[in-house]
């Protein structure tokens, strides 16, 4: 799919990821790395090994319910691009805060901006700075 991320390696383990599993369970979706080890005689029969790391499910179903009342849907890390659905989202409920709040909001937002920008400094001198 368009949206899903193209990963080597498991964010859990670090090993090289040899393929993506999708198991489908009470109609939620849940994703594994998989990690091929080898093979191996077992008993006369040869055998894969193979090790399994879970990444979770695509969409937070539960945890995005409590969250309904702000619009908020978490992401799997199948997703590509949750944080920026985050932010969307998140940019969706300023009308609606308290200007006590949004003040707030201001304030952490002007911390985030500058490291933002050294961030793609960082990255547009040739360095591999967005990883």
């Amino acid at each position: 799919m368009k949206e899903e991320i193209r990963m080597d390696k498991c964010p859990r383990c670090f090993k090289n990821i040899s393929w993506i599993e999708e198991r489908v369970r009470k109609g939620r979706r849940y994703y594994y790395a998989v990690h091929y080890e080898g093979h191996s005689r077992v008993g006369g029969r040869v055998r894969r090994r193979i090790k399994k790391c879970y990444l979770g499910p695509r969409v937070y179903e539960y945890v995005s319910r409590m969250h309904s009342d702000i619009g908020l849907s978490l992401h799997g890390f199948m997703v590509r691009d949750r944080f920026l659905k985050y932010l969307e989202m998140i940019s969706g409920c300023i009308p609606y805060l308290d200007p006590e709040v949004l003040r707030d909001v201001r304030d952490r937002l002007a911390r985030v901006i500058p490291i933002i920008d050294d961030r793609l400094n960082y990255a547009s001198r040739g360095k591999r700075g967005l990883e």
